[in-house]
């Protein structure tokens, strides 16, 4: 599902949740296959749930697959110099979003709980060639990524815990910790707030 773009008005922060729900189900679906095939990919062998570029000329397909073309893969995947690669040993479950930050970190999200064989529940960064944890993520799947314009990344899906605290299905990571409590909204999001990303890239 492509994402959309929407303004928070003032005075909404206890709508958060709807807000965002509104932002997934309104938007428009992306035409994954056509997308993914301007970026030399004739097969893949199960689904593709995120396709995403990247400023750096980056590609990545996240899903449920373990080859695309004659490439051995593990649900997600990045394309550099005219190939299809893995990143790391990927993942043991589905890649359900990506997102990708300012400085090229490559972030996941989705069914799993391991990535490159290291624990990460749910959720997981790229950096320096390896997956790493976003603290102990979450508690379930994380379904939905979304960078804010404060920098922050607003993480959705049907867990209850995030970072070891308690998290209504919402939350965010501001770089080095989670903020579980977005209840009160207005301490993270204004009427400026924009939310910008596309299937193309942030």
């Amino acid at each position: 599902m492509a994402k959309g773009t929407l303004r928070v008005p003032s005075g909404a922060a206890a709508s958060i949740a709807m807000m965002v729900l509104m932002v997934l189900l309104i938007v428009p679906w992306l035409n994954l296959k056509t997308a993914a095939a301007a970026r030399g990919v004739s097969e893949v062998d199960g689904v593709v749930e995120r396709f995403y570029t990247d400023k750096f000329g980056r590609a990545f397909m996240g899903g449920d697959f373990t080859r695309v073309n004659d490439q051995s893969v593990s649900n997600i995947t990045v394309w550099e110099e005219g190939i299809w690669r893995n990143l790391g040993t990927g993942t043991d479950g589905i890649v359900r979003d990506i997102e990708v930050s300012d400085d090229g970190r490559v972030y996941i999200a989705g069914d799993f709980k391991t990535a490159g064989g290291v624990r990460v529940n749910h959720i997981a960064v790229w950096i320096e060639n390896s997956w790493q944890p976003l603290g102990t993520g979450t508690n379930r799947r994380v379904t939905h990524l979304q960078w804010l314009a404060s920098g922050d990344l607003l993480v959705v899906g049907d867990f209850t815990v995030a970072g070891g605290e308690v998290a209504n299905t919402i939350a965010l990571w501001d770089g080095e910790r989670w903020l579980p409590d977005v209840s009160d909204g207005d301490k993270y999001l204004n009427k400026n707030t924009t939310f910008a990303s596309s299937a193309t890239g942030k």
